[in-house]
């Protein structure tokens, strides 16, 4: 890669170099938040290559929060996570458990649901 302010396009090239110098590409690839992009996100998966970078676009979250009705108490970051077990706790104390992924090009998601009737009488609900 390169310490340049705008090297957040040389990623695909820097696996391209990789791929050239071993003969193979790489199978995961890690990257800080300038190069955590929708476009690099699926060239990474076209390429078959797991691509981990972190997301900082929070306006996004908070603004897909927004359209769904969900309150600031109840935005993503303040869910905690219990790697033992798994789980997850919400704002309410509920814990929700793993309950599958939802796979889409470039993206992985992972469900946690509480139980039905926990949330049933949860006074946030609306």
């Amino acid at each position: 890669m390169s310490q340049r302010p705008e090297d957040v396009h040389e990623l695909t090239p820097a696996i391209e170099r990789i791929e050239e110098n071993l003969g193979t590409a790489p199978r995961q690839g890690v990257a800080d938040g300038g190069y955590t992009h929708w476009g690099h996100i699926v060239a990474m998966d076209t390429a078959g290559i797991d691509f981990i970078g972190s997301l900082t676009d929070q306006n996004r979250v908070a603004g897909q929060c927004a359209q769904r009705g969900v309150g600031d108490a109840f935005r993503p970051d303040h869910f905690v996570y219990d790697e033992q077990s798994d789980t997850y706790t919400c704002p309410e104390g509920k814990r929700l458990s793993y309950n599958g992924q939802d796979k889409r090009v470039g993206q992985t998601h992972y469900i946690y649901r509480a139980r039905k009737k926990e949330c049933k009488v949860c006074p946030h609900k609306g």
